[in-house]
């Protein structure tokens, strides 16, 4: 295992691209796209992240509360050499927190796969971990892409019109109700 400290951290962290939201939003439908293929029916809410994984992609997913899991701060990693996703123990029991961890690290293997292998074999590192508290570039994009994973903006954009519709259509019954009073 590799630290990536402060001082290693700016020339590492240096070979990753800086990305556009829509190039990172096009990354996520695109892996939605191929694992619908892949599974033959369209994906529906809630993502399903973890046969994304685990299926389509490969990887086995590990729920660990050991090594750098043992601090709670350190919610997922991956290591691309052994096709192998940790997550720590402490967020399994929050769906969420676990969908967005899987989803975050999908990111990581999506955007940064590539890159990674090609600047880590050099010193045969197999796992990325900052110390640091400043959020590396690649941890906001696997972040965003999580979010784009998870949440679509085509399929977001009609929940919120089907919420200020509904939001709308009760208000407006509503109100000649109150006016009675």
């Amino acid at each position: 295992m590799t630290t990536v400290t402060a001082d290693t951290a700016a020339s590492f962290f240096a070979q990753f691209p800086e990305l556009s939201d829509e190039t990172i939003e096009n990354a996520a439908q695109s892996l939605s796209a191929e694992f619908e293929a892949f599974d033959g029916r369209p994906i529906s809410a809630p993502v399903p992240v973890e046969s994304i994984a685990e299926h389509f992609l490969g990887y086995e997913i590990e729920i660990s509360d050991e090594g750098l899991f043992a601090d709670p701060d350190y919610l997922g990693g991956i290591v691309f050499s052994e096709n192998l996703i940790q997550v720590n123990a402490s967020v399994e029991a929050n769906e969420g927190r676990y969908n967005f961890t899987i989803a975050h690290e999908l990111g990581h293997h999506v955007l940064h796969r590539e890159i990674y292998l090609a600047a880590s074999s050099e010193n045969a590192s197999n796992i990325l971990c900052r110390d640091t508290f400043e959020k590396p570039l690649i941890e906001v994009q696997a972040d965003r892409f999580a979010a784009a994973l998870l949440m679509p903006v085509d399929k977001m954009t009609f929940f919120l019109l089907l919420l200020t519709f509904r939001w709308y259509y009760s208000r407006s019954r509503a109100l000649p109700q109150c006016e009675k009073v």
